[in-house]
């Protein structure tokens, strides 16, 4: 029984703590950010050479049964198609 209480003590003392951990906004222009990145960016100017990596098209199973899932996932595709597209005729992918 005691360590019952002890086990229930310690975790109401605990889980405040870490709901407010989990729940907790920050603000991203709070952080320093280095070289562009705002929706302005138009060339990488401060590390040219880092290499762009473009997943599309993953698989996602509710998408089969969600209609609202696969058509959000529809547009990002072809938003990020459309970047791969504007780098590629800018001469910015690698073959």
């Amino acid at each position: 029984m005691k360590r019952h209480i002890i086990i229930l003590l310690i975790t109401f003392l605990y889980l405040p703590e870490y709901l407010e951990a989990q729940l907790k906004y920050y603000d991203a222009t709070e952080f320093p950010l280095y070289g562009k990145a705002t929706k302005n960016t138009e060339n990488r100017d401060k590390h040219p050479r880092t290499p762009i990596i473009f997943i599309e098209d993953p698989v996602f199973a509710h998408a089969l049964f969600d209609k609202k899932i696969a058509i959000e996932i529809n547009k990002k595709n072809k938003a990020v198609n459309s970047v791969f597209k504007s780098l590629k005729t800018n001469k910015e992918v690698l073959k």
